[in-house]
């Protein structure tokens, strides 16, 4: 027994072929842009020496072992650490008394 297709009333039996065809060719175009720019991005990244893959996570450890997310030090820690520096001799009189000056100062 051949397949019964179903026909709305009003709309022929050639334009649900047209539609599938239609949205199945924007399908297509999205995925092909999508691609496009996913490797426009990482071809930028590379000639920046970037490496995409590990981006997120070079990032975050760049960020952890930075200044800018650990809190300031207080004054006392900093003439601390200065006098404990001069204390083990790696820093001269001079330095110590310029260091300490630099900190009162702010």
């Amino acid at each position: 027994m051949p397949p019964v297709l179903a026909v709305l009333p009003g709309s022929s039996p050639g334009a649900f072929d047209t539609g599938v065809t239609l949205a199945g060719f924007v399908i297509g175009v999205i995925v092909v842009a999508m691609v496009v720019l996913i490797v426009v991005k990482v071809v930028s990244a590379r000639r920046r020496g970037i490496n995409p893959l590990t981006f997120d996570a070079e990032l975050a450890a760049k960020l952890r072992d930075s200044t800018v997310l650990q809190p300031e030090k207080s004054v006392e820690v900093r003439l601390a650490e200065i006098d404990d520096l001069h204390g083990r001799g790696v820093i001269t009189d001079a330095e110590r008394e310029s260091a300490r000056a630099s900190v009162l100062r702010g």
